[in-house]
């Protein structure tokens, strides 16, 4: 009986010691999507065992991450990447959102203002002249407003 579990446990050990000697593996998902990160990108990676960074992307290689934040920091494995989220501004939803609203009010309230300073009858002109600068400053306002808005996009796991 001993002989069996003595030689059990050298078998397991003999079959985990090479498992070891690998070191951890990356998750074979983690690469691909690591392929798609660029340069500009600014992500936020999650560690096994440290607090969270964030920074812009310096360099993605096979196995690793370079940010630019912290300059000192060592390149993050991405065998310890436990999280991988990536930053997207919201510049674009806003402007059209706020295209949207502005076009609306130009026609509705600043097509009515030209009407009222028009000497002729000048409808047609003036819904036109109303509706794109409503438009025009909907779109700057709601651009302005949406790109200090920022959304994490999780891409790992």
């Amino acid at each position: 009986m001993f002989a069996r579990i003595a030689f059990v446990s050298v078998a397991l050990t003999c079959a985990a010691v090479p498992a070891l000697a690998q070191g951890p593996r990356v998750p074979e998902r983690l690469p691909a999507v690591a392929a798609q990160l660029r340069r500009d990108n600014y992500v936020r990676v999650r560690v096994v065992g440290r607090a969270l960074r964030e920074g812009f992307i310096t360099a993605v290689t096979d196995s690793t991450i370079m940010l630019a934040r912290p300059t000192t920091a060592p390149p993050i494995r991405l065998a310890e990447v436990v999280e991988l989220e990536r930053r997207h501004s919201q510049a674009g939803r806003g402007a059209r959102l706020g295209a949207l609203i502005g076009g609306v009010f130009g026609v509705l309230v600043i097509s009515r203002t030209f009407m009222a300073v028009c000497e002729y009858d000048c409808t047609a002109g003036a819904m036109a002249v109303g509706g794109v600068t409503g438009l025009a400053l909907g779109t700057l306002t709601g651009g302005a407003v949406g790109s200090f808005s920022v959304r994490w996009e999780r891409l790992y796991p």
